[in-house]
């Protein structure tokens, strides 16, 4: 129907184009109520359906929100500092932190006393007395006393420039014997230890400290139902020790002045005669090869003795080896005999031989030009003879020598061979320090009666056996002993009666608690 007005009032363009501007708009108006009309008249036409749910208004097509009213600047301020994330509190700028409440600090242990008991030859030797820290387990007195004793030992190490010591333990031992304690007092005492460097204070008491319980260990396993009830006095006991070294110029004895033993004794005023005997070896001369020469000074610079103190110690022979690429061997003199001190172990080409002599305190080194005319009167053959620089031994020729040289290094290194005397000639073990104590040690005994039995009849045809005793188990004991911590120790356990072996063996089961195995009761 709108269609047909429409078409009605339609009209061309060249009519449109001759109406006013206010006749187009009164057309247009006229158009727009006459299709409103048309709209409405449609609408009354049509049925009625109340049952039809009209969309929320926010989704109908004629919906407009009602505006929010406009906010201050205030507000929109406001509403901003809001929506800040705030850093957390340690990383602002204004942040304080809460103090923590006061600890009481642990009460420190008391500090070991070490008491000096005696001292004798103007203090080169003393005596010290080391408090008893537990007087029941010498393995918790040794390791409850090290850091104050390491700590005494630097202070004395100082004064003393080096020492050796030996560490004491008296400890009493008791026994039940025929319905009687029994009382054993022993002294337990660590192999001599020298130190000469703080570096080697550790080492040297931790051998110590096995020592000793490696002797109580085997004095408890040599008897019989032994056992520990106290540690009466530790006591470490020290003497100065001065290593040693060469110094100045020293004459040799009388028997070594000819030329023939193929010595050069440097005359130095100075303590650096092991240099002296290096550049001599480097730099040899026909004429006088005893004094020092300007031409010996210049050549100092081409060695390097660089860290090396003078007078040279054993200790530093190594090191010179390295720095200078020669092997070097040294030895003593001793009732005219020659033993070696050091033996080297590099393998450079160039090589040096040395005798180191002593008069009194002072201490020389002197030029072995040829070893073999050194050693050649320790032996009545005639001819050349070629000698071995670990075991002294003396061959008939070089080839021999090379042959030998070998086994030796590998069995003697730079000892000398010692045949076994005849009373001296079974191989035990002594290296009881090297051992290492297992955590856990379970000590147990069985008793048993001896009863008389009635045994085979004889029989001369057949070798047999007579069995007259019988040995039937009638009890047993054991206890579980922990060598680091005595809380995982147990009590002696005890069982008398009849089948104590069988009874041992059920009752007898292993547990895993951690990393402890313990034993349950019977």
């Amino acid at each position: 129907m709108t269609e047909n007005f429409i078409s009605t009032i339609n009209m061309n363009r060249s009519d449109l184009s001759k109406l006013t501007k206010s006749q187009l708009i009164n057309l247009l108006l006229k158009q727009d109520s006459e299709i409103k009309k048309c709209q409405l008249k449609h609408t009354k036409q049509q049925p009625k359906n109340d049952n039809i749910i009209l969309p929320p208004p926010e989704f109908r097509d004629d919906y407009r929100p009602i505006p929010l009213p406009r906010k201050s600047v205030k507000q929109m301020v406001q509403e901003y500092e809001d929506n800040i994330i705030l850093p957390p509190p340690e990383f602002r700028d204004d942040y304080k932190p809460t103090p923590k409440p006061r600890t009481k600090k642990p009460t420190p242990l008391p500090r070991t006393k070490i008491n000096e008991a005696a001292k004798a030859l103007k203090g080169y030797t003393k005596s010290f007395e080391i408090e008893i820290k537990n007087d029941k387990d010498p393995l918790a007195q040794l390791q409850n006393t090290r850091k104050a004793i390491e700590h005494h030992i630097v202070s004395i190490l100082i004064s003393m420039k080096g020492l050796k010591f030996v560490e004491t333990l008296k400890v009493t031992f008791k026994k039940s014997a025929n319905d009687k304690i029994v009382h054993k007092t022993a002294y337990f005492n660590s192999k001599p230890q020298t130190i000469i460097n703080n570096v080697e204070i550790f080492n040297s008491f931790e051998a110590s400290k096995q020592q000793i319980l490696n002797i109580i260990a085997q004095w408890i396993s040599e008897g019989s139902g032994w056992t520990i009830e106290s540690v009466d006095n530790h006591h470490l006991n020290v003497v100065q020790y001065q290593p040693m070294k060469g110094s100045s110029y020293i004459k040799l004895p009388q028997e070594l002045r000819h030329h023939r033993k193929g010595l050069i004794n440097i005359k130095n005023e100075d303590n650096e005669c092991f240099r002296w005997c290096h550049i001599r070896r480097l730099n040899p001369q026909d004429k006088d090869p005893q004094r020092i020469k300007k031409l010996d000074k210049a050549y100092v610079k081409n060695l390097d003795y660089s860290g090396i103190e003078f007078p040279v110690t054993t200790k530093q022979y190594n090191k010179i080896e390295k720095q200078n690429e020669i092997n070097i061997n040294v030895f003593g003199y001793e009732d005219k005999q020659p033993y070696p001190i050091y033996v080297s172990k590099e393998k450079y080409e160039n090589h040096m031989e040395l005798l180191l002599i002593t008069e009194d305190k002072n201490k020389h080194y002197v030029l072995v030009e040829d070893f073999n005319r050194f050693m050649y009167n320790q032996t009545k053959h005639k001819e050349s003879k070629h000698f071995c620089m670990h075991c002294l031994q003396c061959f008939s020729s070089e080839r021999v020598l090379n042959d030998h040289k070998n086994n030796c290094i590998q069995v003697n290194g730079t000892q000398a061979v010692k045949m076994p005397d005849k009373n001296n000639n079974i191989l035990k073990f002594n290296n009881f320090h090297k051992q290492q104590p297992v955590p856990f040690v379970i000590y147990a005994d069985f008793e048993a009666i001896i009863e008389k039995i009635h045994g085979c009849q004889s029989n001369d045809n057949k070798s047999y056996t007579e069995a007259y005793q019988k040995h039937t188990d009638c009890g047993f004991g054991y206890k579980v002993v922990c060598c680091y911590d005595d809380k995982y120790s147990k009590e002696v356990r005890l069982f008398k009666g009849e089948k104590a072996v069988y009874t041992l063996t059920k009752a007898k089961v292993w547990k895993w608690y951690g990393t402890v195995w313990a034993i349950s009761d019977p």
